[in-house]
């Protein structure tokens, strides 16, 4: 098994999830209940994009976070449709969607990245030397 599938908490991930414009399922993708610490990366590229201490639940069924811990790998396009603007986040790299940004998150940001669980490879604090994210321990020390 490939250490990009390793960690991996869903078998079964959708390449037009994480390529296109289709959403998940609310409630019913790997990470929405997912609290356990450590470091959430692209799945494609493997770029660190954020970390259990900035995901918060929001209560709407798709994994949330306040920060991005590498805010350069992520890319922002902006749609808009009358009086309504969606903040389209994308992976820098790999070019998948990760889902959109809200200004509707907590402090200290105000912000919340309403991300796709099928675009996120997780790795526990355990893993994150051996994977090559050793900078990354000091956010999970005891």
């Amino acid at each position: 098994m490939g250490g990009g599938q390793l960690f991996r908490k869903s078998a079964d991930v959708s390449g037009i999830a994480v390529l296109g414009t289709v959403s998940e399922a609310a409630f019913q993708n790997a990470f929405s209940d997912h609290w356990q610490a450590g470091l959430f990366v692209d799945a494609i590229t493997d770029d660190p994009l954020f970390t259990s201490v900035h995901k918060f639940n929001s209560g709407n069924g798709w994994p949330r976070f306040f920060d991005t811990i590498a805010g350069e790998n992520i890319s922002e396009i902006t749609e808009r449709a009358g009086r309504m603007i969606r903040i389209w986040l994308h992976s820098r790299t790999s070019g998948a969607d990760l889902g959109y940004l809200f200004l509707d998150g907590p402090e200290p940001t105000g912000l919340s990245d309403c991300s796709k669980s099928s675009a996120l490879r997780f790795l526990p604090p355990g893993y994150l030397r051996s994977e090559g994210y050793g900078e990354f321990d000091r956010l999970f020390a005891s």
